[in-house]
């Protein structure tokens, strides 16, 4: 991560990107959820080591499970810009070791170093690099299978797109497990 005079951020640094438990005072506001947090904060990463593991909220009451699912009213805080949205949840129901290749270095392969050259070719058509993710339980923010594994948001918290050479391929339904864990984002044009 760089700053505006090209600068690098260092994780940890007070200009870089911070970590920090959804339970730590002062995260959680009187709307019962972190967002406000998060806004004024946009370079930390909230994480929860609790059972609902969540990063905008530590009481199942207030989960929000639309952030990002609003096409006709779209959110100022939604990751995709105008035009585009979150995958649906069936997006990769036909991704399988056959449509779907793992690459290493740039060479089609079933197992491999972990490299930033890392990746899933999806029927030659689509990209998906092995970037890794942040770890939203036991490993407090921590980033995990960098250039191994990809990790990708739907537009709910319930599903998400893993892949990594041993497991292979698939859609990833796990309701409420990991809603804190930092996935890639990869927009889709409407």
């Amino acid at each position: 991560m760089y700053g505006a005079t090209d600068n690098e951020l260092a994780e940890g640094s007070e200009e870089g990107l911070q970590l920090i438990d959804v339970t730590t005072s002062g995260v959680i506001g009187n709307n019962n959820t972190s967002f406000t947090y998060a806004i004024k904060h946009p370079l930390t990463f909230i994480y929860n080591i609790l059972s609902l593991r969540d990063w905008y909220t530590n009481d199942q009451q207030y989960q929000n499970d639309v952030l990002w699912t609003r096409k006709d009213n779209k959110s100022n805080y939604d990751p995709c810009p105008e035009g585009w949205r979150m995958p649906l949840d069936n997006t990769w129901n036909d991704f399988t070791l056959e449509t779907a290749h793992y690459h290493t270095q740039g060479n089609l392969t079933s197992l491999g170093d972990n490299s930033a050259t890392n990746g899933l070719l999806y029927k030659d058509f689509a990209w998906y690099s092995a970037c890794g993710y942040r770890n939203a339980g036991t490993g407090n923010g921590g980033l995990r299978s960098v250039g191994y594994g990809g990790n990708y948001w739907s537009s709910t918290p319930s599903t998400r797109f893993n892949f990594n050479p041993v497991n292979g391929v698939y859609p990833n339904y796990k309701p409420d497990e990991a809603r804190a864990a930092g996935l890639t984002v990869r927009c889709i044009q409407e």
